[in-house]
């Protein structure tokens, strides 16, 4: 994205031609940011612009090459985009065992006052993904060495992060469900990256 009037289409005109030129993965993550509903009212003229343009260049890609989108916030997306995809793939949350491979993944190290299979047995990271579990835990280990006590993550930080990314997904999902695409759900690899 640039701040100048137009450049960011040019700049797409770019990425399209060497997607164009030879066969390979693209993947436009955030896609959001791209695709973005054009009807928003809080949104400028130039962001419409982008995402005509992203959409006239989906419409006449005729290259060899797998291009592949990722967002968090299915909502945001104009529903136009959805279109263009022949594929759409919602991933599920994690499972119990995932979850308790994720939390020991990521706190690994950490020392703490309750043990993995009490945090992943909860309610609390129910219907949550595995972006939003992480970031609870990311707000958690934050919350617990700004209070400067003991090194020690409890069960209130963790309790405290995850209001606060409840809340945080409320304020993403002001623009309601899309129903337009026939999709699959899938299940997250129990492998997880570190």
């Amino acid at each position: 994205m640039s701040s100048f009037l137009g450049e960011t289409a040019a700049n797409l005109r770019k990425v399209f031609d060497f997607v164009t030129a030879s066969p390979m993965v693209a993947l436009f993550d955030e896609f959001d940011a791209l695709g973005k509903e054009r009807e928003d009212a809080s949104e400028h003229g130039e962001l419409r612009r982008v995402v005509n343009a992203v959409l006239q260049m989906l419409d006449a890609y005729e290259g060899r090459s797998l291009i592949i989108a990722a967002t968090n916030h299915e909502s945001m997306l104009d529903t136009a985009i959805w279109r263009r995809f022949e594929e759409v793939l919602f991933l599920k949350p994690p499972t119990v065992p995932q979850l308790k491979r994720l939390l020991s993944v990521k706190l690994r190290g950490v020392h703490r006052e309750f043990s993995i299979d009490d945090v992943a047995g909860q309610d609390w990271f129910k219907d949550a993904t595995h972006a939003e579990v992480e970031r609870v835990l990311r707000r958690a280990l934050k919350e617990m060495v700004l209070q400067g006590s003991e090194l020690r993550l409890r069960i209130e930080h963790l309790k405290a992060a995850r209001r606060r990314e409840k809340a945080r997904r409320q304020r993403g999902r002001t623009h309601g469900a899309l129903s337009e695409p026939s999709y699959t759900e899938v299940q997250a690899s129990p492998g997880i990256s570190t």
